[in-house]
């Protein structure tokens, strides 16, 4: 199969992904539940569609907000989680933490890519 460039690419979500928190990004359009961009080659096509499908699964903690929010425990868990953010917040500004370097993603080939 032959490509030709650049690749238009499009992702479509299905809840509990959510891609509408990218929408009026520059660069990124966002209509009906999908995200499409225009990428140099096959490659980069790929590598932005992992991206948006970690955008688009970061929504499913919504659905366990939904859950505890049902738990009998769920004020103490709410304020917990709270301080907890705020704690970061202040770690960060302070230089008590930093973001942990990601690790190295495996080495693999792809729809043949190479």
């Amino acid at each position: 199969m032959k490509v030709t460039t650049p690749v238009v690419t499009a992702i479509r979500t299905v809840p509990p992904a959510d891609l509408s928190l990218l929408e009026g990004v520059p660069g990124v359009d966002y209509k009906d539940g999908a995200v499409s961009f225009t990428a140099d080659d096959l490659n980069a096509s790929y590598r932005g569609l992992e991206r948006l499908v970690g955008v688009a699964t970061g929504a499913y903690t919504g659905v366990l907000f939904e859950r505890l929010r049902g738990r009998p425990d769920w004020t103490r868990l709410e304020s917990d989680y709270s301080q907890a953010l705020e704690q970061r917040w202040f770690d960060v500004e302070s230089g008590r933490w930093t973001r942990p370097r990601p690790a190295a993603p495996p080495a693999r080939k792809h729809h043949g890519f190479q």
